[in-house]
């Protein structure tokens, strides 16, 4: 937001924060939930390994699905959302707004494969994805965002994202949606007290 409010206009930085502090206000809302619930998944991973993997991959899509339908309201509403902040209606700021959703959307993935890691406790994928996000970001700030303004942030933020996906997935490829385990397709996974 410096760096744009610095080389562009502090109007276009100004709604470009009021839209990534939506955004924000999501994952932290979000990120309260999930807190809540990590005690239950550290003990079901701990007395209840065996099906451990499917019942994560089984709630995993539960949150997939939780947050692209709140994407798709949020691009939907696009409209609302800028009536109520004064945003002019202008095909770029949409554009904008979103490929911000989309990098919320794509955070969900991150999260539970960060679960994934964490309770396996194979930590040096997140060390490597947090790298390769900085790098990733860092280079882009430098070539995209300079140049292209808002759109360019953007952009910048979603590639860091995917590049900090595609480093964790794989540590966790028991929650990824496209390698669910077998134990986790074709049945639908009990249900376990404190996650039901």
């Amino acid at each position: 937001i410096i760096l744009l409010g610095s080389r562009f206009s502090l109007e276009l930085a100004g709604i470009y924060a009021i839209l990534k502090n939506i955004l924000t206000t999501l994952h932290k809302t979000e990120g309260g939930v999930v807190a809540g619930v990590m005690p239950r998944l550290v003990e079901m991973y701990t007395n209840q390994r065996a099906s451990f993997d499917s019942r994560l991959a089984h709630w995993s899509m539960r949150f997939y699905a939780a947050r692209v339908a709140i994407g798709a309201t949020l691009i939907l509403g696009t409209p609302v959302i800028f009536a109520l902040y004064k945003i002019r209606q202008d095909p770029y700021l949409t554009l904008v707004f979103a490929l911000l959703v989309l990098e919320y959307v794509l955070t969900e993935v991150i999260n539970v494969a960060n679960i994934a890691v964490m309770m396996s406790k194979r930590t040096t994928a997140l060390m490597y994805s947090a790298g390769a996000r900085f790098a990733v970001e860092l280079a882009l700030l430098i070539f995209v965002t300079r140049s292209f303004g808002l759109i360019g942030a953007a952009v910048t933020l979603f590639v860091a994202r995917l590049a900090e996906t595609l480093v964790t997935t794989p540590a966790a490829p028991a929650i990824a949606p496209i390698s669910m385990p077998p134990s986790a397709r074709g049945r639908r996974p009990s249900r376990v007290s404190g996650l039901a």
